[in-house]
């Protein structure tokens, strides 16, 4: 597991420096002749960074933006942290240029703003490294998270934006592409699959395996996440493939009260290999179910499954590519919605 980013937290920027820096930032558009930057969430067609404010604090969102299969754009919410596996943020090439701070600079107060982003670094007689080799770094958050989970994941030392020469090596915090899976990881749409029981749920019998099988296949997914400032470019994959799916009883009056059922490939999707159930009381094969013990006289036991997917990554924008080894993932597994089941007992007369 890896941990979140330590050391003393950035100091926020006031609300009334967010539209100042909006300012500068439409005036270095208009200098540069280059397109407004995306929206967040905006979808997969360019770079996404931006500020915003949140809390009378200004957030930079990083430039990575999110494709899925075929290329389609992911709409980015704002996911939840996952067990603190992926920074909150980091550093990254600016599309702030030398030229346009030299110029800004020379604006009465927005110069002392461009100082205190800088951390004092105005370059040599004010130029800001212009004509220089290297680029401006900038401080973003992961575009994946809510700002809120983003925060407290994020504890950086240094400027808001950084001066590296070309032959330097990035800011400490850069970003990389495992930061890039991980943000990735957070985008992953997982569809929980349709249960279908056997008997039926009004009609399951008590001491009689319930067989269960599943109406529609298991597919795996992936999301690439995808980084181009000015020709610095990176790409990652997250890839979930479907590899279990454990059914429970709902209820302590069953033996066994939960099965695992193994996903193998099939047509290009998973789907359930019977012959690999094991179920709690050891019983395994395409015969193994859940048995309940009890009739539910009145009421209904919430049968559910949980699927669980593995991850793994690649450092291209192939999600065949070989997988990187170096920083692992935990499983994502997903929860069917409650499926009511009604037990009833069979009564016989023996002669």
């Amino acid at each position: 597991m890896l941990g979140p980013v330590t050391g003393p937290r950035r100091p926020g920027i006031s609300r009334r420096l967010v539209s100042l820096l909006a300012g500068l930032a439409l005036a270095g558009t208009a200098l540069s002749g280059a397109s407004p930057a995306q929206a967040r969430g905006s979808g997969g067609t360019g770079s996404s960074q931006g500020c915003q404010s949140a809390n009378g604090d200004a957030t930079c969102i990083s430039g990575v933006y999110f494709t899925g299969p075929g290329g389609t754009a992911v709409t980015t919410t704002g996911g939840t942290s996952t067990d603190g596996q992926i920074p909150g943020c980091w550093y990254e090439p600016s599309k702030i240029s030398p030229e346009f701070l030299k110029i800004a600079f020379l604006i009465p107060l927005v110069n002392l703003v461009i100082v205190g982003l800088t951390g004092g670094d105005t370059g040599t007689d004010g130029d800001f490294h212009a004509g220089q080799k290297g680029a401006w770094w900038e401080f973003v958050f992961n575009p994946a998270m809510s700002l809120p989970d983003a925060q407290a994941h994020c504890d950086i030392v240094g400027p808001i934006l950084e001066w590296v020469p070309a032959a330097a090596p990035p800011p400490q915090e850069h970003v990389e592409t495992w930061k890039m899976a991980g943000a990735a990881r957070n985008e992953i749409n997982l569809t929980a699959p349709t249960l279908t029981l056997r008997p039926g749920a009004n009609n399951q019998i008590v001491n009689l395996p319930t067989l269960v099988s599943f109406t529609n296949p298991f597919p795996r997914t992936w999301v690439t996440a995808r980084l181009n400032v000015d020709g610095y470019a990176l790409a990652a994959t997250t890839i979930a493939t479907p590899v279990s799916i454990t059914v429970n009883a709902g209820t302590p009056n069953a033996s066994p009260s939960s099965c695992t059922y193994t996903l193998a490939p099939a047509g290009g999707n998973y789907q359930v290999d019977p012959n690999s159930t094991h179920c709690s009381d050891g019983s395994t094969g395409p015969n193994a179910g859940i048995v309940y013990r009890r009739p539910t006289n009145g009421t209904t036991y919430p049968l559910t499954a949980t699927v669980t997917w593995n991850v793994t990554w690649t450092d291209t924008d192939n999600p065949d590519s070989p997988p990187q080894t170096g920083y692992t993932f935990a499983p994502l597994t997903l929860d069917t919605p409650a499926t009511p089941v009604t037990v009833n007992e069979v009564e016989t007369v023996n002669h």
